[in-house]
């Protein structure tokens, strides 16, 4: 599902489309039961809820590499560079997933890669707007590929919080 390549590491084979995933919150089954309680004098009955982890669709597709790569660069050409930021709060707000992955990919690869102060703060935010997408791992890996190529490596992050964690 991966190739390697010299100048990008290990990059995902677009030309293998995999089947969509369930749901790591609801497993496919497109809600999710809330059981009921009393609150201050007030019952709330048991009641089922459309999932909000993927808006009531069950499943992901496979990401679209070159879409959330198109989210995340700016430039004409052949001359692009990474985005300064990506607002997280538009991600949450929108029902986009390439938009969320992008966020996410992008907020990784900050991480990873990028020497200005404040990327190397541990990416929580980023975690929260990919929310229950089954394909993170996969997400990770094109994360790291992306600091490779636009910021030369992927061990800033790592770097800094193994000084932290006494490595």
């Amino acid at each position: 599902m991966y190739d390697y390549d010299e100048e990008e590491g290990m990059v995902p084979d677009i030309s293998i489309h995999a089947e969509p995933r369930p749901c790591t919150r609801c497993k496919g089954e497109k809600k999710n039961f809330r059981a009921g309680f009393t609150y201050e004098g007030t019952t709330y009955p048991d009641k089922w809820e459309v999932c909000n982890g993927c808006k009531g669709e069950g499943f992901f597709a496979e990401p679209d590499y070159e879409a959330i790569t198109r989210l995340m660069t700016t430039g004409k050409g052949d001359k692009y560079r990474m985005r300064s930021t990506m607002t997280s709060t538009k991600a949450f707000q929108s029902n986009d997933r390439n938009l969320r992955r992008a966020t996410y990919v992008h907020r990784l690869a900050c991480f990873h890669g990028r020497r200005k102060a404040g990327d190397q703060c541990m990416p929580v935010m980023a975690d929260i707007a990919l929310g229950t997408d089954p394909w993170k791992k996969e997400l990770n890996t094109f994360a790291e590929s992306i600091a490779k190529k636009f910021f030369g490596t992927d061990m800033v992050g790592v770097s800094r919080w193994a000084r932290a964690l006494g490595y």
